[in-house]
């Protein structure tokens, strides 16, 4: 018996222990509990279980006592209606106004995911960069180690020394730096995902620059409602036009009021006299007279709202085709610059450089250490250049709406079609 229960404590214990990871997939699928995207949410759900719209604008029932003897009442039932087509329009607007958070919600669901990937692939970075500094570090602490061997020779560089020296301190101080803003880095991961105790943020089979380059000439050249952000500027442009329309069938209403109402009197009676209520019947209406009112001003703004809504459209148009020239010629540079820095890379890599440098120096320590860290640098600076690649490929993912329309899919690892 003791040896079952210490067997389902270790278990216990070694449950509690295992590690939770943190993964593309649950740092992406936590979107659905983004603040902003919940309280979108639950206003576009409280929209649509709008109570309806009725049949008039208002129904009021007035009742009027003279004096407080109880002998003269009056009854009246006044309704204001809509005017002709006023309910369908008015319906029509609450629709567009719907739709729109539907499409704002579409938006907050895009940036929400660019946002996560932003802190999955900081955090890469950061550990990348780390690493880079720790091997750059390590051939300076090398190069310090060979100057004081040779102190004694004439080969000596005092200055060199000093030099890689300066170089250690400012290599400790960017470590330092690395470590501090990956704990700063993973606290706000745990901010969005919490419970996870290591990161599992694989970087396997990724999207490489020129596939991203491939990808942005894919897409077309005109802006159109597949766009987030056209699509609430023409969703903003609908709403304005079907307000202005409410306006129209509101002004149209001539009709103020319609009453019909009921009053009968007890008389003050004598000794000897029978009462006898008097009784009535009534009904009125009363009609607008649209002149000098406030609804030709309410029209008029609700045109030039029109107007305002149609110049903001064009101008969203605009600044997005100029985001997507500015991003794409920004890729096209990155590119080539990666071109470039893997080409020297490569030459390192198959041995070519440290050849050349062994062949002109006769394997002389200090400058084969000198192409180490030549070779780090240039390795580390295209990887550098291929995260901002990165970071402007989910940029234009977000803009063109591929992010919201697809928002399982993990878009490092996949090319999608815009």
């Amino acid at each position: 018996m003791k040896t079952f229960i210490i067997t389902i404590l270790s278990f216990g214990i070694a449950l509690a222990s295992s590690p939770v990871p943190l993964t593309w997939k649950s740092l992406l699928g936590s979107v659905t509990q983004d603040p902003k995207f919940k309280a979108n949410h639950e206003r576009i759900q409280l929209m649509k279980t709008s109570p309806g719209f009725g049949i008039w604008n208002e129904l009021e029932l007035r009742y009027e006592m003279d004096g407080f003897d109880l002998r003269e009442h009056k009854l009246d039932v006044r309704i204001s209606p809509f005017g002709f087509g006023e309910g369908k329009a008015s319906q029509s607007n609450w629709q567009s106004r719907i739709q729109s958070n539907e499409i704002k919600q579409q938006k907050i669901l895009g940036k929400s995911l660019r946002d996560r990937y932003r802190q999955g692939i900081w955090w890469i970075y950061k550990t990348k960069q780390l690493a880079f500094h720790r091997a750059l570090r390590g051939v300076f602490d090398d190069r310090v180690q060979v100057h004081l061997s040779l102190s004694t020779t004439e080969r000596f560089d005092p200055e060199d020394l000093v030099t890689s020296q300066q170089k250690l301190a400012e290599l400790d101080g960017e470590i330092l730096s690395d470590l501090s803003e990956i704990e700063q880095c993973e606290a706000r991961l745990h901010g969005i995902v919490p419970g996870w105790t290591v990161v599992e943020l694989d970087t396997l089979n990724q999207i490489s620059a020129k596939e991203i380059r491939h990808f942005l000439d894919s897409l077309p050249q005109k802006i159109d409602s597949t766009y987030p952000e056209y699509r609430i500027a023409l969703a903003r442009l609908g709403m304005a036009e079907r307000k202005q329309q409410l306006e129209k069938s509101s002004r149209m209403n001539v009709v103020s009021y319609v009453n019909a109402g009921y009053a009968w009197q007890i008389p003050a009676a004598g000794k000897h006299d029978k009462t006898t209520p008097q009784q009535d019947l009534n009904a009125g209406f009363g009609l607008r007279v649209p002149i000098g009112d406030g609804r030709s001003q309410a029209l008029l703004r609700s045109q030039i709202d029109v107007m305002d809504e149609k110049s903001a459209l064009l101008e969203t148009q605009s600044e997005i085709a100029e985001r997507m020239n500015q991003l794409q010629r920004e890729v096209g540079s990155l590119v080539r610059q990666i071109a470039v820095q893997d080409s020297f890379q490569a030459r390192v890599n198959a041995g070519a450089l440290f050849t050349d440098y062994a062949l002109r120096a006769g394997a002389e320590p200090l400058l084969l250490l000198k192409a180490r860290a030549a070779g780090l640098q240039t390795s580390w600076q295209s990887e550098k250049m291929g995260f901002d690649v990165v970071l402007a490929y989910l940029e234009i993912l977000e803009t063109v709406g591929v992010l919201s329309r697809d928002p399982t899919s993990n878009h490092l690892k996949i090319v999608k079609n815009p």
